[in-house]
């Protein structure tokens, strides 16, 4: 990532003299803004003035005066106004060579630049005359790249002189001029009118400069609406975004040829840089006219020019390479590689979002077991068990090297971070159970993550450990994980409602006399919830167990919220009730004494009307004006 440290760096080559010397150069470079252009300008006006104040400066001065342009283009590519400017810096600190070799990493860096194209070409014409391949091969790799651009007539006037001189013939290539739809079309047609000698060519070219009429006539509506075709800092104005918008549109559904679209995408995508949905749109329709390896090019280059707040497209790069990979039955090491280099500079910028990260861990996952451990039906089944094997071993690996904070040794590791943890853990656990079918080291497994404090509170993680105990049928760890749901374990509560209802269901299915004495034998000495009544108490409000009650209300117990609620939250009735009641005694007392006559409270409040309790404005509005 370029910021400004990089520029510190580079500047810290200087010595303390020329530093000293020159303090608007070292201010210019301290002040710059990656998102303001005109601090980037001011840089390279304090670099003109330094190559005239210092004729022949030494190799640090000359390293950092072109490094720091470098910078700037690496940064941003389409600035081809730097990349003019570098070549001339190039041309006085080192020469003509270094200058070509500038021009020729700004065709390679900003392909879609016309402008840049004719002058690394003019370049190679004026001062290689005699190497007539490279000049050509030049051209020929410029055509298929911005020849088809709609004010492309400069690179072809370019083109035609050059051939002309070499004594080619100069047909094939005004046979190609004719079928684009160039603004200036229409010049090209007479001398290729003189080449033709055939009255029959002369009536197939006349049809196809009619065609190629129409179809310059459809588009001027949108290429006379575009007045910045240029990449700058500033957002560009909407109403041009939204005129290359149905531009692109325009072409895409009117079925234009495939190269005439591509040029209007990449012309389009130079103001247009840095909206998403463009670089989407465009993709979307490369993929149906182009090569895997071509599409990841694109996806690579248009990440790398977005933003990072921009993840649309960097997400939807992630989907489409593991549909890819999963489509692909030969194991293409290409794609997995790729999609390993994408995952770690993903979460190398969003490994502080939980839900990003898990979600970048748990797309990882699947492709590196398919891509790395690899096994198919008509393999045997020792090898497909040791396949599976090994993947639990570097699971268990990358978990051990993590919580011993070692340094990361391969792209699982990279990946790993306290916020999604829980995913690999479960994963190792579910290959741990299910795969390999060691419940002995599931146990061990669940025993000690369960400590851990980021995956204490995980649900995938308590929801596995949940549906194992099931499987298992162990009610005791069972009711005693339904007991420390929000006591000693935090889910959130519609995940413990569902939790509790599905273990009520599972336990009248499931358990029988033997397993609900030995619940109760097991509550004389430990307050747990009884898994068929008091467990229904846990819904909506988890904290709830019988032995917290029992201990806090002691013999007041009937001024309990949950007692006067009687399962409706927020009205409180204080009903009459029998103080002396019989109903807690044994029968056998009864004989030896006559019961008394019932005594009673709150008999006056029979008719007193129901309170109402505000728990919105009471709990959850005040927290939240707390926090704000």
């Amino acid at each position: 990532m370029i910021d400004q440290s990089n520029i510190k760096n580079i500047v810290k080559k200087l010595d303390n003299s020329f530093i000293q010397d020159n303090p608007d150069f070292i201010t210019a470079c301290n002040n710059v803004k990656w998102n303001d252009i005109n601090t980037l300008n001011l840089v390279l006006q304090d670099i003109d003035k330094l190559i005239q104040k210092y004729p022949t400066p030494n190799d640090d001065i000359k390293e950092v005066l072109t490094e720091i342009p470098r910078l700037f283009v690496s940064k941003y590519p389409f600035l081809f106004g730097y990349w003019k400017k570098m070549t001339a810096i190039e041309y006085q600190l080192y020469g003509l060579e270094r200058s070509v070799n500038i021009l020729a990493t700004s065709v390679s860096k900003f392909p879609q630049c016309l402008e840049l194209w004719c002058d690394y070409l003019k370049v190679l014409i004026a001062n290689y005359p005699n190497d007539t391949e490279k000049i050509r091969s030049s051209f020929q790799k410029a055509k298929q790249l911005v020849g088809w651009q709609f004010y492309a007539h400069v690179f072809w006037d370019l083109y035609i002189t050059f051939e002309h001189k070499q004594g080619t013939d100069l047909k094939p290539i005004y046979e190609e001029i004719i079928q684009i739809p160039l603004h200036q079309y229409a010049k090209y047609v007479k001398p290729y009118k003189q080449l033709l000698k055939d009255v029959k060519d002369i009536k197939i070219l006349q049809s196809k400069v009619k065609s190629n009429q129409v179809i310059v006539g459809e588009i001027w509506r949108y290429e006379s609406k575009i007045k910045q075709n240029f990449f700058n800092l500033t957002p560009l104005a909407e109403d041009e975004v939204n005129n290359w918008d149905q531009y692109t549109t325009f072409v895409t559904q009117s079925n234009k040829t495939p190269r005439l679209i591509q040029s209007i995408f990449e012309r389009c995508l130079i103001p247009c840089c840095f909206i998403e949905r463009l670089w989407i749109k465009y993709i979307n329709w490369f993929k149906g006219h182009n090569s895997k390896r071509d599409i990841v090019d694109l996806y690579k280059f248009g990440i790398n020019l977005l933003p990072m707040d921009k993840r649309e497209l960097r997400f939807n790069f992630l989907r489409y390479l593991k549909i890819e990979i999963q489509n692909n039955k030969e194991k293409d090491s290409f794609l997995f590689n790729t999609f390993s280099d994408l995952s770690s500079n993903l979460m190398f910028y969003y490994c502080n979002e939980t839900s990003t990260s898990c979600y970048i861990l748990s797309e990882y996952l699947p492709i590196l077991k398919c891509s790395q451990f690899q096994s198919k039906l008509s393999d045997s089944s020792k090898f497909i068990l040791s396949k599976q094997t090994d993947y639990v071993k570097y699971l268990d690996t990358a978990i051990t090297n993590f919580i011993a904070s070692k340094s990361p040794s391969n792209t699982l590791e990279h990946l790993l971070c306290e916020g999604n943890l829980a995913i690999i853990v479960v994963e190792l656990i579910k290959m741990t159970w299910l795969v390999v079918k060691n419940n002995v080291q599931t146990r061990k497994y669940f025993n000690f993550f369960s400590k851990m404090p980021s995956i204490k509170n995980s649900v995938p993680f308590w929801l596995t450990y949940y549906k194992f105990e099931k499987a298992n049928k162990n009610f005791v760890r069972l009711n005693k994980f339904i007991n420390d749901l929000d006591t000693e374990i935090y889910l959130p509560i519609d995940v413990t409602n569902d939790i509790l209802e599905d273990y009520r269901t599972f336990y009248l299915l499931n358990s029988n006399a033997i397993d609900f004495r030995q619940h109760e034998d097991k509550n004389d000495k430990v307050q747990y919830v009884d898994s068929l009544f008091y467990s229904q108490f846990k819904i909506n409000k988890p904290k709830w167990t019988p032995g917290r009650l029992k201990k806090v209300f002691s013999n007041e117990w009937y001024r309990s919220s949950e007692y006067k609620e009687n399962g409706h939250p927020g009205i409180l009735i204080d009903r009459p009730q029998i103080k002396n009641t019989l109903i807690e005694y044994p029968s056998k007392i009864l004989k030896n004494q006559v019961p008394g006559i019932p005594t009673f409270r709150n008999l006056e409040r029979i008719n007193q009307p129901p309170k109402y309790k505000d728990y919105y404005t009471e709990e959850y509005a005040s927290i939240q004006n707390s926090k704000n």
